[in-house]
């Protein structure tokens, strides 16, 4: 399956491939507004997702916004699973942090992963017609992955180290440990390591290197879409 789609500044990738066959879904049960969701529950016409529809990838990547407007076209709730987490450590009694990058710097990698593992499953579970970004270090945990795989349809948007740098820097969220003296060699060591983690959820690549938010969200639109 291949698209074309004229290049336009400022976002990323230029093609798409599909990676595997996606297995029937099991019922889907009425949708619920988690935190951090927007966007309509359905537009009239809209159909229901067979599975939701995960988004991975690095930070900068556009999971978020390509994410958002995805779901605005297809008539779906958005949710950030950063948003779900900040929920899930409200939850647990733990002080209040501004974003998923201050909790992470605070209370370190392994408690952040544990809420982010949850927060997916939560989500997941149920089977919600819903567009889902995921932190761009969701797939380090077995458990994680193995719900991305069993659960949802994932689409992995890729970015070149080059253009992820660029973005972040535009960026003003907080995010620890990240764009140093070296940004471009920092961010392509991480994707190196992370690489095999998307490929080994990901139903669906798409890059959006040469692609605004638009384009991105059309195509990603037109790989998730339910058939007629």
């Amino acid at each position: 399956m291949s698209t074309s789609t004229a290049p336009a500044p400022g976002f990323l990738g230029h093609g798409l491939r599909l990676r595997r066959t996606v297995a029937p879904p099991p019922p889907l049960v009425p949708p619920t507004l988690p935190r951090g969701a927007s966007g309509p529950l359905a537009r009239p016409g809209a159909r229901r997702l067979r599975r939701p529809v995960l988004l991975v990838g690095m930070r900068g990547a556009g999971k978020t916004s390509v994410g958002r407007r995805a779901a605005e076209l297809l008539g779906v709730r958005f949710v950030d699973l950063d948003e779900e987490v900040l929920e899930l450590a409200r939850h647990a009694g733990r002080p209040a942090a501004a974003s998923a990058g201050e909790l992470l710097a605070r209370d370190g990698e392994r408690a952040f992963r544990e809420l982010e593992a949850a927060g997916l499953r939560r989500l997941l579970e149920p089977q919600l017609s819903l567009v889902l970004a995921a932190g761009g270090g969701a797939v380090e945990r077995e458990d994680a992955r193995s719900w991305m795989r069993r659960s949802a349809t994932s689409v992995w948007l890729r970015a070149t180290p080059a253009v992820l740098a660029q973005r972040l820097r535009k960026d003003p969220t907080f995010r620890p440990a990240l764009l140093g003296d070296d940004p471009v060699r920092e961010l392509g060591e991480l994707l190196e390591r992370r690489a095999p983690l998307y490929a080994s959820v990901a139903d669906h690549e798409l890059d959006t290197d040469t692609l605004d938010v638009e384009a991105a969200a059309l195509a990603l639109v037109a790989l998730v879409r339910p058939a007629e």
